[in-house]
């Protein structure tokens, strides 16, 4: 079930006390909404390209920024580093802002990815234990059976060779069509799947598949072949040959005559 992430707040407000006692506003804001990875599929590949945010310090005072985290159920499906490099913690002026780069490094098998990327704040005091949380949602959806066949891609428990097609996976039956239906990697139906006499029918439903002439559906010649494939050769006036005399009785005016052929009929 694919979980919905509803955006978090980007903003965030908090007021801490100061040595004489009086209260100071830090205000910071992510500069997008969301860090959305989008949808796409296993057999497409997963996302290279890395994703940026910057936090930026809106308010009028330094802040320390503590640490930024990766949090939620699929972070560690997700590296994070500092854009800028550096390392934290460091402290913001009014208007700076500090880049982040997050890059999917997730393994097949879950499809959907979702975390958040939390800033610790803080007064910049040493040791100070007053803290804000800003976080900045993630999400990425990744299809591991994109054609919806019941096979998902290799990695992801099965093994679809061709997850943009329905009617091809390891767990369906072999047809007699030219393709590679069950993802054996070949077309391997029993009869072999190629046209060797280019009739436009396969071995595997051509009853006679070195003879362009003879196909399922081929008017029936006198040559002693099935060439309609109902499984006799059986054009009018019969192909065989009962006087023996090498004519087939479609041809012999009188096979029954083994000196009677073709050409005494024409006499």
């Amino acid at each position: 079930m694919v979980r919905s992430l509803l955006p978090l707040l980007v903003t965030a407000l908090f007021a801490v006390s100061s040595l004489a006692g009086c209260t100071t506003s830090y205000d910071a804001h992510w500069n997008i909404e969301l860090m959305d990875f989008g949808v796409g599929t296993w057999a497409e590949g997963p996302p290279t390209e890395p994703e940026s945010a910057v936090l930026i310090n809106d308010g009028d005072t330094v802040f320390r920024l503590q640490s930024i985290t990766l949090d939620g159920d699929a972070a560690g499906a997700f590296d994070i580093e500092l854009t800028s490099g550096g390392e934290l913690p460091t402290d913001l002026a009014t208007g700076i802002g500090v880049g982040v780069t997050v890059t999917f490094v997730g393994e097949p098998g879950v499809e959907e990815f979702g975390g958040e990327i939390t800033a610790a704040l803080s007064p910049p005091v040493r040791g100070a234990r007053q803290r804000a949380y800003l976080s900045l949602p993630i999400t990425l959806t990744l299809d591991c059976d994109a054609d919806d066949d019941g096979d998902p891609v290799a990695g992801c428990g099965g093994f679809d060779c061709d997850d943009f097609d329905p009617a091809k996976a390891s767990t369906f039956e072999e047809l007699c069509n030219g393709l590679d239906d069950n993802c054996t990697g070949e077309a391997d139906y029993p009869g072999s799947e190629v046209d060797v006499d280019n009739d436009g029918f396969l071995s595997c439903e051509d009853c006679l598949d070195g003879d362009s002439f003879s196909y399922p559906g081929a008017p029936e010649r006198c040559d002693g072949f099935d060439n309609d494939c109902d499984g006799t050769p059986n054009a009018e006036g019969g192909e065989t040959d009962g006087d023996g005399d090498g004519w087939l009785s479609c041809e012999d005016c009188d096979d029954g005559d083994p000196d009677v052929g073709p050409f005494e009929c024409l006499r």
